[in-house]
């Protein structure tokens, strides 16, 4: 097993890229993780879900909250973490557990286009003042799950006489007095995970409990990734990366080009001014996401819409727009400008709808489903109505159109 001397020993996601809460983004992207303490009417049985053999679970009374709070502010001091406490489960679950063979355990933080991890993490001891075993239990389990793990385990591990405690709170060679602080290897750890604390300078980040969250990003071109909660994001300006996760999302961009991913959920995108690359689905399936029902509003600007799964609502606005339904039962609407509606594979046995076929030089690409020409579409017209059909498996109206479609209406494979 390769020995290091430096914190790479500390990293899960060398392991499994997954193993962070901004998997969907690159390394060192800061993200807001949310927190909740169990409380004792929802905790489980510990001898049904405890791999360790506790006896019995409880909830943290306000002292101890108080103490796990000044934990995860040290993780907050060093890194591109925020943590939002909420009402309910969050991204992270504490409660404390007597009996068993374990100080403390937690989930590791886990990630990934369309999925977010909602773990749990528990200090076996009453006791977590600083100074005392109880402290460095809770910022060792906070520190896996936000993705550290022990410097003895994983791929790398770190020289024996590197594997100390004034080091990392991730190490089990503990000397007569505990910690209080995070070592050297943790904030080298943390900051090469989720870049440094000055990532949210100009940020605000509002809500928790049972409020929604909010998240407002500054001018710059920012990577903003939504938490396990719906979230509303607003992007002020810059070419922005805007991402939900698994919840009814709200994404808002500003001026520049932006891309905005709403992730699992039935979500809301707007575009801003620039041209904007919107996607309902996931980013690993731009064309999938869930079956969720999906919001798209371009704005102004040439902008690129994915309803992706579900039944999606596409509005291009003021541009000359690309909009690709993809797969359920979709409705599109271009707007101003010479907007190109798209449909392929996914659109199979599905019925979708043009609103707005024909304001500008408008033309839908049938490329996707492999046709050549004009004469193998059906097309029929009905109460000021147009139908295109294609076998039995496709069906597209364009509503209030009957004006008579030529090839150069379409573009053909």
């Amino acid at each position: 097993m390769p020995r290091v001397s430096d914190y790479s020993a500390l990293l899960y996601y060398l392991d499994g890229d997954h193993y962070r809460w901004n998997a969907p983004a690159e390394l060192g992207t800061q993200a807001v993780v949310t927190y909740s303490f169990t409380e004792t009417s929802s905790l489980a049985d510990p001898a049904e879900t405890d791999d360790y053999g506790a006896t019995e679970y409880w909830s943290f009374d306000s002292d101890q909250r108080d103490l796990f709070r000044d934990a995860l502010s040290q993780y907050e001091d060093i890194s591109g973490i925020r943590f939002i406490e909420v009402d309910g489960r969050g991204m992270i679950n504490a409660f404390g557990s007597t009996g068993g063979t374990a100080g403390g355990w937690a989930n590791i933080s886990v990630s990934g286009d369309g999925f977010t991890g909602r773990g749990d993490l528990t200090v076996n001891t009453e006791i977590m003042t600083k100074g005392t075993y109880g402290y460095v239990t809770i910022l060792h389990e906070v520190g896996h799950s936000l993705g550290l793990q022990h410097p003895h385990d994983g791929g790398l591990t770190l020289e024996n006489h590197e594997d100390t405690p004034e080091n990392t709170v991730m190490s089990y060679n503990h000397t007569a007095a505990y910690v209080t602080e995070l070592g050297g290897f943790d904030v080298q750890a943390m900051q090469h995970l989720y870049g440094a604390s000055d990532r949210f300078d100009g940020w605000e980040i509002l809500g928790g409990g049972s409020a929604p969250i909010i998240i407002r990003s500054t001018n710059a071109s920012e990577t903003v990734i939504g938490t396990d909660q719906g979230t509303t994001i607003n992007a002020k300006g810059g070419h922005d990366h805007v991402q939900g996760r698994e919840a009814d999302d709200t994404l808002r961009g500003a001026g520049g080009h932006d891309t905005m991913i709403g992730g699992l959920g039935n979500d809301r995108l707007f575009g801003g001014n620039g041209a904007d690359i919107l996607t309902g689905g996931t980013v690993s399936d731009a064309y999938g996401g869930g079956n969720d029902d999906d919001m798209l509003y371009g704005n102004r600007g040439h902008d690129v819409l994915h309803g992706g799964s579900g039944n999606d609502l596409l509005r291009g606005g003021v541009g000359r727009d690309t909009l690709v339904g993809g797969d359920g039962n979709d409705t599109l609407t271009g707007g101003t400008g010479a907007d190109t509606f798209v449909f392929d594979q996914a659109d199979a046995y599905e019925s979708n709808q043009i609103t707005d076929f024909g304001r500008g030089a408008d033309v839908i690409d049938l490329s996707g489903l492999w046709l050549n020409s004009l004469d193998q579409l059906d097309i029929s017209n009905a109460i000021g109505t147009t139908t295109i059909s294609y076998s039995t498996w496709f069906e597209l109206e364009l509503t209030n159109y009957t004006d008579t479609l030529t090839g150069s209406d379409f573009v053909f494979s």
